[in-house]
């Protein structure tokens, strides 16, 4: 019988979750912190204070289209890395190999749950965005049954 396992590299999976980890920390921050905006700088989301969003934003040369297009570009490239681990999970025979896989899927499932909350924080602060509500819908839409799958 033909081994016909895919043999994803999981040390590189694991080093583009963190990546995603990283570059949405602050969406995931976000959600507790009540009186804060979203901000990207360096492809990194952070949190600033509401009074200071204007500076923060002149600073850095931001605005609300730029971190909406980020966070959009950056769910996209998401989904497909979801997607990959979704279908290294149903492939992978190797029980070591599938730990290592079933450990990096929960955590990316609890990390899509706070940015899934940090989202809404955005789309609360900007209800009448129609590219925040695009997003949104983006994401809930594709990923309220990936957080399931994983």
């Amino acid at each position: 019988m033909m081994n016909d396992n895919v043999g994803f590299n999981i040390d590189n999976m694991e080093s583009i979750s963190n990546n995603f980890i990283t570059k949405l920390e602050g969406l995931e921050e976000l959600r507790l912190s009540a009186d804060c905006k979203l901000g990207v700088y360096n492809e990194v989301t952070y949190v600033s204070w509401r009074r200071l969003q204007n500076l923060n934003r002149w600073w850095y040369g931001e605005n609300r289209t730029k971190l909406i297009d980020f966070l959009t570009e950056t769910f996209e490239e998401y989904y497909l890395f979801s997607e990959m681990m979704r279908e290294s999970l149903e492939t992978e025979q190797q029980s070591k190999r599938k730990a290592r896989l079933i450990k990096l899927s929960e955590n990316n499932r609890l990390k899509m749950k706070g940015w899934l909350l940090g989202l809404s924080c955005v789309q609360a602060q900007y209800p009448d965005y129609e590219k925040a509500k695009i997003l949104t819908n983006y994401v809930q839409t594709n990923f309220s049954q990936t957080i399931s799958t994983f």
